[in-house]
């Protein structure tokens, strides 16, 4: 299989590519934006792996989010309830634990690395989670839009290289496929209820983001 690396070396390249079609056409001008949209596939093309307990995907996402949790933690406790400077390290304490270790604990334990993280619903799960997001924040629709494609990109660029691999053996031996072959380009997995909860979470997020979604077909169709 590809290693992080590589899935994130191609990720690279994604942006790259994601970045110039933003460039040429105008649709993004802050520079900030445009750092973020090339950083958005790179995220997205190892997305996948973070069902892989001991890799470094699931430190980065979870590390990431317990720091999120932390910052919106203290927000609140700030807003809510006080400024004293022990309440609010204890409230960015709390919510980093709960979310790094007690969630990523949970995560591990109900999650099968090359599972249901690895199909193509999944990349429009995370995809339209950010458009969810971004729609949250009152991100610009376009610039939303934009990241979604990015991350979509970027987790599918993932799924793809990993097919790859497993068709074709990297070391001069031509094709040898191994029993990974076919279960990254999947639509479900082996597991019938992750697969439902997929779907249900998938029909969730096209619901919510149905006017952003309706935006994207009125601006192709008119085009």
């Amino acid at each position: 299989m590809a290693g992080f690396r590589t899935h994130t070396t191609v990720g690279a390249f994604v942006g790259a590519a994601i970045l110039t079609i933003a460039l040429l056409s105008a649709v993004v001008s802050d520079p900030v934006a445009y750092a973020g949209l090339f950083f958005a596939a790179i995220v997205g093309s190892f997305l996948p792996d973070i069902d892989s307990d001991s890799g470094l995907p699931f430190q980065i996402i979870f590390g990431v989010l317990g720091f999120v949790g932390a910052s919106l933690g203290v927000a609140y406790v700030y807003k809510n309830i006080g400024t004293d400077f022990g309440l609010l390290m204890l409230s960015a304490g709390v919510v980093f634990f709960l979310v790094r270790f007690v969630c990523g604990a949970l995560f591990k334990k109900f999650s099968r690395h090359r599972g249901i993280f690895h199909s193509l619903p999944m990349a429009f799960v995370a995809g339209l989670l950010v458009l969810l997001g971004a729609k949250f924040y009152c991100v610009d629709s376009d610039l939303a839009i934009i990241f979604c494609v990015a991350v979509i990109m970027g987790y599918v660029s993932h799924l793809i290289l990993d097919e790859i691999y497993a068709g074709i053996n990297v070391n001069g031996k031509g094709f040898l496929p191994n029993k990974a072959l076919g279960s990254a380009l999947k639509l479900w997995s082996g597991h019938a209820r992750a697969t439902l909860i997929m779907y249900f979470i998938l029909v969730f997020l096209l619901f919510v983001t149905r006017e952003e979604l309706y935006y994207v077909w009125r601006v192709f169709h008119v085009s």
